[in-house]
């Protein structure tokens, strides 16, 4: 009874927190991005919004933009987004609707940063609570949030930690079963974002080297591999449809960039950091002391 109390009053801190953290959408009835310039993926997503009211019946709808069509979601993840629009048609607006989806939004991602922790580092409430609002409040989700409203990132953020926990769990402790949360968690990142995907593959690999020895597990590598093909199959709906399209008509962008030219130099990003400004990309003060505190106390740090 004491562990269901327990978890009651952490969940509703969370949807409280949550509340909070979008103040500035509740209070301007708008987000925060909105009240000054259109400088991020805004007009994208509402788009994308419009797009979701019939994409049962086809992936573009025509009475926006003087009847000109836009094709969005046959290449964009939607399935995650789609309860925006069912609370969009509850709440008869898109701008109501997509301010409770958001808040949403954050409590999961409080919520399932906080049981990944407990359920497959077996981690105490006071650690798992410390690294939910690291993760909620970091400063990159925070600029994905107030200054581009990237909504596909914000909803890779809910399964980030879930996959990445119970791959290291099914790594480290051979539960082996977990390749079923390992296959809905990156299933429900592809359907949200799909560079997000291709971060996380670059993160397994990361992962596996720095645990090699644990690879030698035979069954390591069939849970692995079963959860691989069950990824490829439940994520059909997005994946299918865009190679079909792209088979069906050439598609060109309208300019090449470069990367490295948008890239911070090391300098401003620690001077960013320090700041720790939602509105300029950064990686935030605390994380800035975890890697100091991390370098200090290497020696003093246990092994696992």
């Amino acid at each position: 009874m004491r562990r269901i109390l327990r978890n009651i009053w952490i969940n509703l801190f969370f949807l409280l927190l949550s509340i909070f953290y979008e103040i500035t959408f509740i209070m301007n009835n708008k987000p925060l991005a909105y009240s000054t310039t259109l400088n991020g993926d805004q007009l994208f997503h509402i788009n994308r919004l419009h797009g979701l009211s019939k994409v049962f019946t086809s992936p573009i709808v025509f009475d926006n933009y003087h009847q000109v069509g836009n094709g969005v979601n046959y290449f964009y993840p939607w399935l995650t987004f789609y309860p925006a629009e069912l609370l969009s048609k509850l709440l008869h607006s898109e701008a109501r609707g997509i301010i409770v989806f958001l808040v949403i939004v954050t409590y999961l991602t409080f919520s399932v940063a906080y049981y990944s922790c407990k359920i497959y580092l077996n981690w105490n409430a006071k650690k798992s609570i410390l690294f939910s609002f690291l993760w909620t409040f970091s400063s990159y989700r925070g600029v994905n949030f107030f200054n581009r409203t990237d909504i596909g990132e914000l909803l890779a953020t809910i399964f980030i930690p879930l996959v990445l926990m119970s791959f290291i769990s099914l790594l480290k402790d051979k539960k082996y079963k977990n390749w079923i949360v390992l296959a809905i968690g990156m299933s429900l990142i592809m359907l949200s974002h799909i560079l997000s995907t291709l971060m996380m593959i670059i993160v397994f690999i990361l992962v596996m080297i720095m645990n090699s020895n644990y690879l030698k597990d035979i069954k390591i590598w069939v849970s692995l591999i079963i959860s691989a093909v069950a990824t490829s199959l439940m994520t059909m709906m997005y994946w299918l449809p865009m190679i079909q399209q792209q088979k069906y008509i050439g598609i060109s962008r309208p300019a090449k960039v470069i990367l490295y030219d948008w890239a911070l130099d090391m300098g401003n990003l620690i001077n960013r950091s320090f700041n720790n400004n939602y509105l300029l990309p950064n990686l935030g003060i605390m994380v800035i002391m975890v890697i100091l505190l991390g370098i200090i106390k290497f020696n003093e740090l246990k092994k696992y």
